[in-house]
């Protein structure tokens, strides 16, 4: 009987000890500065969460690997973007002070989106060029070929385009119907106008695109002499 009141006892003080710890380790995470900035930072405050990260970064500690260090200095880097659209220069100063960084590619593309939706295509491609394709996942890789893509097709780069955009139609996702219509479009401009006529078939259930594609086949057959074989529409065809 002494033997089991003793061993209970014993579990007791155990179990006691091991939620003391995790009481300790969850307070430890709560009140770790990191973790309020990705917390401020997920909730878009990117202001607050780029400050919290540089205090912590301005900070010797060494209980902070290089690892978790350099992925605060981009998303430092990131939210000061984020909070101010036009301040990419610390985004642009991480990859050239940080080569060997894991956060190397996703910079990368964070800096060529913003000249993509700038409208600065040169300088979008030039940095979509340097992004390691091999490393994306199938949405990353199918954006930055698209985005590179249209940045190419804007700039009269037809060729280009159109390599590009090969190696995306077979993906499903947000791009498939906008690839398919430049890519046809890319044909058209090439002179391909048989391959432009097939990519913009299939684009007949595509909400965004179908009230365009009869007016750009009927005039690539026009192009062709193929009248009798002009794409028909009530809004096209007596």
């Amino acid at each position: 009987m002494f033997r089991r009141g003793m061993l209970l006892f014993i579990y007791f003080l155990i179990c006691l000890q091991g939620g003391q710890a995790q009481e300790s380790l969850d307070q430890n995470e709560f009140f770790d500065p990191m973790v309020k900035a990705f917390q401020l930072y997920d909730d878009q405050q990117y202001d607050a969460a780029h400050a919290l990260f540089e205090e912590v970064l301005n900070k010797d500690n060494p209980k902070y690997s290089p690892e978790q260090r350099d992925k605060w200095t981009y998303y430092k880097a990131l939210s000061n973007y984020l909070g101010s659209p036009q301040s990419i220069e610390e985004l642009i100063q991480f990859t050239k002070y940080h080569k060997t960084s894991e956060w190397l590619n996703e910079a990368r593309i964070d800096i060529g989106v913003h000249y993509y939706n700038d409208e600065s295509f040169l300088e979008a491609i030039n940095y979509f060029a340097e992004v390691d394709l091999d490393a994306l996942s199938n949405d990353r890789f199918s954006e930055v070929h698209f985005k590179k893509a249209y940045a190419h097709f804007v700039r009269k780069d037809f060729g280009v385009a159109i390599s590009l955009l090969k190696k995306i139609l077979h993906l499903q996702d947000e791009y498939s119907f906008p690839a398919r219509y430049y890519y046809g479009l890319a044909h058209y401009f090439e002179d391909d106008l048989e391959e432009a006529v097939q990519s913009l078939q299939k684009l007949d259930a595509a909400p965004a695109y179908k009230d365009r594609i009869p007016y750009y086949i009927s005039q690539i057959l026009f192009k062709q002499k193929k009248f009798s074989d002009r794409l028909c529409s009530d809004e096209y065809c007596d």
